[in-house]
């Protein structure tokens, strides 16, 4: 395994931008079609004044979001260690007061849309409840599974932070 300190020493900006367009070109084609298939009924009803149309909108901004600051903030860290330089120590502490946050607010605005939104999706509600309940126990124990098996620091890239 190569040591970061090796990677910051060989890396230019020009490694930092590579695979970036494609992940650019992905996230504005799946935005513009997730925005496509999005309804906005005139009279749709409110949840904490947003429609189901204006939560699913919020989540996708927040994604977006979220994938861009890790996008800049991991590059300028593994190579150019730059939130070390910034903040010393507490690197790791600050990226993740940065990160959680966003992280935290995309499954409430997605479970927020859903709330809000009154159309059945496939019209078989005794199908649709089970099957929202077993992807919500999976979505659980995948968080949990990272929480005492992965480790909260290394879900947050603490390899672009620390050697060990």
């Amino acid at each position: 395994m190569t040591a970061l300190a090796e990677i910051r020493r060989r890396s230019g900006w020009g490694d930092m931008l590579e695979g970036q367009p494609q992940h650019a070109l992905i996230a504005i084609t799946m935005t513009a079609g997730a925005l496509c298939l999005l309804a906005a009924p005139a009279e749709a009803p409110r949840l904490l004044g947003l429609t189901s149309h204006g939560w699913a909108v919020l989540s996708i901004a927040l994604a977006l979001a979220h994938q861009l600051m890790v996008a800049i903030v991991f590059r300028l860290q593994l190579h150019r260690n730059l939130m070390h330089r910034l903040f010393g120590d507490a690197d790791l502490r600050v990226w993740a007061a940065m990160f959680m946050p966003l992280l935290a607010a995309r499954p409430v605005t997605v479970f927020m849309a859903g709330w809000a939104d009154t159309t059945a999706l496939t019209g078989w509600r005794w199908f649709e409840i089970p099957l929202g309940l077993a992807l919500l126990a999976a979505a659980v124990w995948a968080m949990h599974s990272v929480i005492v098996h992965f480790t909260i620091p290394r879900a947050l890239g603490g390899d672009h932070f620390r050697q060990h």
